[in-house]
């Protein structure tokens, strides 16, 4: 391979990348692109995620444990060789053969360690209608080849122990020391041949092995555990609330027909009746969110439809202790969480537990000798790795790499990718006719395919003549001990760090007595986004303000349709269907967006960005539109009325268990490429890309875990049945998501614990306080009706029954009859949130007043609590 002014550069060669320079650490090479190698521990392989070192990790706290290679006793070649052959066969796996995967012994696996869909794929590959066969043809594709392939590069899989390993283990689960550093399943790398290796069983892989995807997936599945059984404990708090809206004290007619089976403990009002007001005008319940069907005159009679359902002091008293115990439970979550963040990284041996990343490295400082040098004081250097901005021109080699395979599956299934002789290749395929190029215009034609490879050739060969300025070094030590002196030492304060002020500094410290150092532990290697490491801050707060500017832009236009239809639509089920389609969609369109303008260092930020963007898209969707595209008189509506608010909170947590199962664990793209399209591909390169399974996102993940809880804490008040419900959701999920990681997802990067952190310090805390806040305007706005009582009764005038009366929505109403003593009623303005009004106390009932005198005091806990949480 040349480097640049070294020879000729050669179309179809991957060029040279100027981006990480050779350091010789005893004499083994460093080979650029590989993940930096520690002497004396595993070969670190990009993927697998962890490593295992052999040596002394000299760590004062983890002198009593034993180091993670004593745990097992497996054979695995050490040389730096074989860990650059297994690099490369990750990356480009599904090139694999049907002949290296029979060596490797993956179609004699054991059936009962087989999925199910393999099981029944193998018994369906003997009929021609499932697996079209080619006689005697001696390149076609086995699609047994293709399951065996999903199954060992795929899927997960953990190293098998032999017997030995099982007596050591069970000497480990009794030393409490110990177990703590005990990895019951070894994580293998993607590909695994020399040892025996199994698919991650499903009920007994435990959750802290769930932290072998990465720190913040194991942490994922902590917090739905964790949450879910907050959310069952505060259900039961409120089952005293439920028995209350439940009873004939709350609605006297509460056990008839307009009660649906599942609003059983929630404050739908069923007891509701006309009465006379003669101050009332139709102005009052015209507007864009008003209900319309609370209004009605008849000969110069005036008359609305009151809720006759109230509440006290010990129905809001029960939710708020609910309230309060969810904030101490996730104060206390946060606490242990933090120290689970910490078990997980000591379990997960990876290179950042030896390496440290100098943020601010002068530009011209490209000499790894320089840097090995500098950090040799704190301890022996076993790596240097320094990165370049040479952002464009890694761009242009993944550009040309997905050109590259574009070409290859355009050939026929009986030519063979040459790329010294793609020129030829391309003439050998006839063009496409107009109607095949307009049905396939994605796939592109193999004629311009080739310019385009000629095209970017030319660009890169340009690209690897320049030279880049040095944008970040990476230097990783022996041991983890001199890791930790090395950031003792180099730690400074960011404000000190900007201005370079060398006196705040020990002068050894300074590099080239001039430059202070920014420096930190570096992500996960297999987490760290190469081509956009070099991007500046300035850039990406403006990549971040463009993308959040479209994200609010299109987050409204959700909100217009969701109220549209809940305009126009009736039927909660309906409406709930629609938001979950708007929720499924919505991230996608983020994530095109942010691919396109968005670039972060690592997978972590990257993440996290989307995490807020699609959490902010899914709440807005799923809870603020619903309640303000609710007419405020229809809060307590039952499912008869045309205009409710709980029926649709209901439909929608039906949607969030039932959708989970459907779309995750069915996986119909998943299928549809391994039961249809992948037998039927012409070989066996092109029928393994159809099993290499779908991705996951840990930012989506945790938006629906977040959505459940802001919706629950913020109807929880009205419909305190929703904690039941979210703990149901959140176990599905929990379930859910555990079958995909071990079965259909494909491996990605390991994510560290920014979104974790994130969600405990920001979202948790808005969902309560919005849960807080709500229950405040919730119970002030009892009994939802706009209508305050007056202490005179119906005159004789209005007295009589009413057979024919219609709404403003011209709708007939029920025949409801006026007596003597009715009371008199007025309009009256119950919504503290349109007045303004917060905290939501009771002195924003003036002049009329409705609450009585237990409301006003559960009002006043809510309110200041609001105010106290604010503070906090």
């Amino acid at each position: 391979m040349p480097k640049p002014g070294e020879g000729p550069f050669v179309p179809g060669q991957e060029p040279f990348v100027p981006n990480r320079e050779p350091f010789v650490v005893n004499q083994e090479p460093y080979v650029p692109g590989q993940e930096p190698y520690v002497p004396g521990q595993e070969p670190y392989v990009p993927g697998q995620g962890s490593v295992a070192p052999n040596h002394d990790r000299a760590l004062p706290e983890r002198n009593s444990v034993n180091p993670p290679s004593e745990r097992m006793s497996r054979t695995i070649p050490r040389s730096l060789d074989h860990a650059v052959n297994s690099n490369k066969s990750f990356r480009v796996s599904h090139r694999k053969t049907a002949s290296s995967i029979r060596e490797h012994g993956w179609l004699d696996d054991d059936p009962a360690d087989m999925t199910l869909s393999r099981r029944i794929a193998l018994y369906l590959s003997e009929f021609n209608w499932y697996f079209p066969k080619k006689e005697n043809d001696e390149n076609a594709p086995d699609l047994a080849v293709a399951w065996a392939f999903f199954e060992h590069v795929t899927l997960p899989r953990y190293f098998v122990r032999s017997e030995d390993d099982e007596i050591n283990s069970r000497a480990v689960e009794k030393d409490k020391a110990r177990r703590m550093f005990f990895d019951e399943f070894e994580k293998a790398p993607a590909g695994e041949y020399e040892a025996q290796t199994s698919l991650y069983p499903f009920f007994r892989t435990p959750e802290d092995q769930m932290a072998d995807f990465g720190i913040g997936v194991g942490l994922y599945f902590n917090t739905l555990k964790v949450v879910a059984l907050i959310c069952l404990i505060a259900g039961l708090i409120n089952i005293p609330s439920m028995m209350y809206y439940n009873s004939s004290e709350y609605s006297t007619t509460r056990l008839g027909e307009e009660a649906h089976w599942s609003m059983t403990g929630s404050a739908v009002c069923t007891n509701q009746t006309w009465a006379p007001c003669p101050g009332c005008t139709k102005d009052d319940w015209i507007g864009p969110f008003e209900s319309k069907n609370r209004y009605t005159e008849v000969d110069g009679r005036k008359f609305i439809k009151t809720n006759q359902c109230f509440v006290g002091f010990e129905p809001g008293f029960e939710n708020w202790i609910s309230l309060l115990f969810i904030f101490v439970s996730l104060v206390i979550m946060a606490y242990f969480q933090r120290k689970k963040e910490t078990q997980f990284d000591l379990i997960q041996q990876t290179a950042s537990d030896y390496s440290v990343e100098v943020e601010n490295p002068p530009m011209d400082a490209g000499d790894p000798e320089e840097w090995k040098d500098f950090f040799s004081q704190f301890g022996p250097v076993a790596c240097v790795t320094v990165t370049r901005g040479n952002e464009v021109l890694v761009k242009a080699l993944v550009k040309r790499r997905q050109l590259m395979l574009q070409f290859e599956s355009l050939l026929p299934p009986e030519s063979k990718m040459d790329p010294a002789n793609m020129e030829e290749l391309a003439r050998s395929v006839p063009e496409r006719p107009l109607w095949k190029k307009i049905l396939c215009f994605c796939c592109g034609d193999i004629h311009q395919v080739l310019m385009k490879i000629i095209k970017i050739d030319d660009e890169i060969k340009e690209l690897a003549q320049q030279d880049y300025e040095v944008s970040n070094v990476f230097v990783t030590f022996e041991k983890e001990v001199d890791q930790r002196l090395a950031l003792q030492n180099l730690s400074i304060r960011r404000i000190d760090m900007w201005m370079n002020n060398t006196d705040a500094i020990d002068d050894n410290c300074v590099f080239r007595g001039n430059h202070v150092l920014s420096i930190r532990e570096p992500y996960e290697p297999s987490s760290i986004r190469w081509d956009d490491l070099n991007s500046t801050l300035r850039q990406k707060v403006r990549q971040g303000i463009i993308t959040f500017i479209f994200t609010f832009a299109y987050i409204a236009l959700n909100g217009w349709l969701i109220i549209r239809t809940k305009q126009e639509q009736s039927d909660p089920l309906r409406i709930s269907i629609i938001i979950t389609i708007l929720n499924f969609i919505g991230p996608m369109v983020i994530k095109i967006v942010e691919d396109l303008f968005e670039r972060h260092s690592d997978e972590g930020s990257k993440q996290a960005s989307r995490y807020i963007k699609i959490t902010l898209l899914r709440w807005v969707n799923t809870v603020i539109v619903v309640a303000l595209a609710t007419p405020f008189t229809a809060t307590l509506n039952p499912k008869s009325d045309r205009d409710n608010l709980l029926y649709p909170v209901y439909a929608i947590f039906m949607t969030e268990m039932i959708k989970s199962p459907i779309f995750q664990i069915g996986d119909p793209f998943g299928n549809v490429y391994r039961h249809i399209l992948g037998p039927r591909k012409p070989d066996q390169r092109r029928m393994n890309l159809c099993f290499t399974g779908g991705g996951y996102e840990i930012s989506e993940r945790y938006t629906d875990a977040t959505k459940v809880m802001f919706m629950t804490f913020f109807y929880g008040t009205l419909f305190p049945a929703a904690y039941f419900f979210a703990c149901a959701t959140l176990i599905v999920h929990y379930l859910t998501d555990k079958w995909c990681l071990l079965r259909i997802w494909r491996q990605q990067p390991a994510v560290g614990v920014q979104i974790s952190r994130f969600s405990r310090s920001y979202f948790f805390t808005a969902a309560l306080l919005a849960g807080v806040v709500s229950a405040s305007y919730w119970y002030s706005g009892f009994p939802f009706s706009n209508a305050c009582k007056l202490d005179s009764t119906a005159t004789t005038f209005y007295q009589g029954t009413y057979n024919n009366a219609k709404d403003l929505n011209g709708d007939s109403i029920a025949p409801f009859e006026i007596y003597p003593w009715t009371p008199n009623y007025q309009f009256c303005d119950q919504n503290l949130w349109d007045k303004g009004a917060f905290p939501a106390l009771p002195r924003g009932q003036d002049p009329l007043k409705w609450m009585s005198e237990g409301q006003e005091r559960i009002c006043r806990f809510y309110g200041w609590a609001s105010i106290a949480i604010l503070v906090m």
